[in-house]
This record gives structure tokens, C-alpha cells and sequence, in this order.
């Protein structure tokens, strides 16, 4: 099993995005990757009202990561590839996940 760490993106309105990587290096790359952008543009601009979108990404803390790895388990038999959850701008405040997908798709 390899290690991984949880991640925050989060957007001018604190609106927070948890997901998984290795490491930071690794972390970064999925955030510039295309379908990550268009994902996260697509969710914020549908369910938040925000029309572009600033991003800051951060390691979680132990709050988030649990709060994140909780939604993680509930899909655990779905996701074959990076969930990606929102959990809102308070950490105790966890919706849907935006989205689950294999990055081999994009490869």
C-alpha cells in the first residue's frame, strides 16, 4: 500500500476540495491537470454561483483528513480512481463528493 497524505484546495470563498496524493509535488500536478480544473470549475460555478475560480492548495489537517477519509469510506467499492470531496468552508460542513475518477483515463 502507498502512503498518501490528504489535500485541500481551497478557493477565495474558502470553499474547501479534499483529495489524496503521495506527496505535494504529486498534489500540484492533479491540480493543474485539465479534468481536475474542469471538475472544479464545473462545481463551483453550478452549486456555488462562483464564475471563476482562485485556488490555494494546502495540506489538510487532522480535521479535514478525517472528514475526508469518512467520505472516502463510503465510497470505497465505487471509486477506482481520485475522489475529490467538498467539504464546504467549515470542516464540520461535508457534502457529495464532487466527482471520482481514474486518472488512467486521462493518460
Amino acid at each position: 500500500m502507498i502512503a498518501s497524505r490528504v489535500y485541500i484546495v481551497e478557493t477565495a470563498e474558502s470553499q474547501r476540495f479534499a483529495f489524496e496524493a503521495r506527496n505535494r509535488d504529486d498534489a500540484e500536478g492533479m491540480t493543474r491537470a485539465a479534468w481536475f480544473t474542469r471538475a472544479l470549475e464545473g462545481f463551483c460555478s453550478k452549486r456555488l454561483g462562483a464564475e471563476s475560480i482562485d485556488t490555494h492548495l494546502r495540506a489538510a489537517t487532522d480535521q479535514e483528513a478525517a472528514a475526508f477519509r469518512e467520505r472516502a469510506a463510503e465510497f470505497s467499492d465505487e471509486a477506482t480512481g481520485v475522489l475529490v470531496a467538498y467539504l464546504g468552508s467549515d470542516a464540520l460542513d461535508c457534502a457529495a463528493p464532487l466527482r471520482s475518477r481514474s486518472i488512467a483515463e486521462e493518460k
